[in-house]
């Protein structure tokens, strides 16, 4: 008998740790900027007729990859080697895939405007955004997915499509600080990073976006 009741009292204690264990991380998260790469993958320049520079492309990869490099520095690199005036003209959105709440359902479908093509950040590596996810449940497997266009005359062309992960996200709330993801080889290098803020909230904390409706 006391076997067995030992065994209940342990089941009680431990279980509560196991449910807290699958639950979402409740966080604020804020996608904040980019930094384009000095060219498309295939070494054409971003904006109109240009010279090819395909090693540009590849001088940012070997420091990006060598992942010794600053962010500021990485910039610095990108405007030396990019030409000049043909930097992007940057606007797109973010959205969320993977588990969520059924009311939060909607929401979390939703495109949110991180620039919009009227509004795009004109002729910068260096773009930045303000959209921000405030008392968001973050699952293991919930990824905020950010869409980047360069707006043309003629048509617009794909910078990149990347994801930020749950990791990421702890990551940033452990920093304490804004952080840049490293999304290089996410993008087939035409994004080279992101950067992003968080911080844990309150677990009754309401779920709501600040940003507006990607049109």
């Amino acid at each position: 008998m006391k076997r067995w009741m030992f065994l209940a009292v342990g089941l009680v204690a431990v279980f509560p740790s196991i449910c807290a264990a699958r639950g979402p991380l409740i966080a604020n998260i804020s996608i904040l900027g980019a930094v384009i790469g000095p060219s498309k993958w295939n070494g054409d320049p971003w904006d109109g007729a240009g010279k090819r520079n395909p090693k540009a492309f590849k001088a940012i990869g070997k420091i990006v990859n060598a992942g010794n490099a600053s962010v500021p520095a990485v910039i610095k690199k990108v405007e030396k080697l990019a030409p000049t005036g043909r930097a992007p003209d940057v606007f797109g959105y973010v959205t969320t895939y993977g588990p969520t709440t059924t009311a939060l359902s909607d929401t979390a479908a939703t495109r949110f405007t991180l620039a919009t093509k009227h509004s795009a950040r004109r002729n910068t590596y260096h773009p930045r955004f303000n959209v921000s996810y405030d008392g968001w449940p973050v699952y293991k497997h919930t990824q905020f997915r950010i869409v980047l266009w360069d707006a043309d005359r003629s048509r617009n062309e794909a910078i990149g499509v990347v994801n930020i992960s749950y990791a990421d996200v702890k990551n940033a709330v452990a920093a304490g600080k804004p952080i840049w993801v490293n999304v290089y080889k996410r993008s087939q290098g035409q994004i080279i990073c992101i950067q992003i803020k968080a911080s844990k909230a309150p677990p009754n904390a309401v779920a709501k976006v600040d940003g507006d409706k990607y049109q």
